[in-house]
């Protein structure tokens, strides 16, 4: 009777562990697929990052997280600098992970397979088609970072999307064909008004405003208040009331030559597509340039950020 007992609390026994490894493997599962969606970052638990990244990196055969900065070489009007961001990106004090950057001029679908984190900046000048190509990357569960003046300018053969009231454009709103709009604007959840430098004349000597950050924000965690902003950067409005962990304060109303007002306090980070997509208007690799302080926390977190 009492080696039935025995047998019976074995099969219990090994019952309840089933159960208990069934509820692991499937915890697992739904935290690799809240990740995959945005909707929860790796380093929540603990040693889910390593779990996530790699599978990710049995699954595609590429060692993961993997990061591609995409510039314009032919273009140097646009904001940002894809070579210095290359340099920090791939800098072991700053970065545990690898960059490559590449011309966006030759984009394709399949160069966007199996890549972690695109990084788009100084290219001011993009297509339509890949406009289009970056909203299908992340609705597969990419990352995007979205920089500057990226993307204001069509190619020949694409057309703006002139709002019939105002006879306004902007150069995130497209038109495919007659049933097709673009709104790459609502996408990223700002609207571009201008250039700090363009609206304002700049000086290296004289601060174009200072950092407010939240600290608290895994893209701007542990950044130190009113930092000084001497570098150009990209005035926009919100669109929608989407997390922004970063902003510039100007100190006063911004005005042009012509007596037009933008405010005083300018979005710098923006969130959006349940984190998948974080847009800056100042170029992180801008704040590393000057000599002195540097801001080296701002490049830090956007690894830390967006992929942990």
């Amino acid at each position: 009777m009492d080696l039935e007992k025995l047998g019976a609390k074995k099969k219990s026994s090994k019952a309840w562990l089933g159960r208990i490894i069934f509820l692991v493997i499937l915890l697992i599962i739904t935290m690799y697929a809240l990740i995959w969606t945005g909707n929860m970052r790796c380093s929540s638990a603990p040693f889910m990052c390593d779990i996530y990244w790699g599978t990710q990196t049995i699954i595609t055969g590429r060692n993961q997280p993997s990061i591609l900065i995409l510039t314009d070489p032919a273009e140097n009007s646009g904001l940002g600098d894809g070579d210095h961001l290359l340099s920090l990106l791939n800098d072991r004090t700053i970065s545990d992970v690898r960059a490559q950057q590449a011309n966006i001029n030759y984009l394709s679908s399949d160069q966007l397979t199996n890549i972690s984190l695109i990084i788009v900046t100084s290219a001011r000048k993009i297509s339509t088609t890949n406009l289009q190509t970056f909203i299908t990357y992340v609705n597969q569960g990419g990352r995007l970072i979205w920089i500057g003046d990226a993307g204001l300018e069509k190619t020949d053969q694409d057309e703006y999307y002139v709002h019939p009231e105002t006879g306004q454009r902007s150069g995130w709103e497209r038109v495919v064909d007659e049933k097709t709009l673009i709104r790459f604007n609502a996408f990223l959840g700002v609207d571009y008004l201008g250039r700090f430098c363009e609206i304002k004349s700049c000086s290296q000597d004289i601060s174009n405003g200072k950092l407010i950050a939240d600290t608290d924000h895994r893209l701007t965690r542990g950044l130190r208040p009113n930092l000084l902003v001497y570098e150009d950067y990209a005035v926009v409005r919100l669109l929608a009331p989407n997390p922004t962990p970063l902003k510039i304060d100007f100190g006063s109303n911004l005005i042009d030559e012509k007596n037009k007002g933008y405010g005083d306090i300018f979005p710098a980070i923006v969130t959006s597509n349940s984190n998948r997509v974080a847009y800056y208007a100042i170029p992180p690799e801008y704040l590393n340039i000057r000599d002195g302080e540097k801001y080296q926390l701002i490049v830090e977190n956007l690894v830390q950020g967006m992929l942990r």
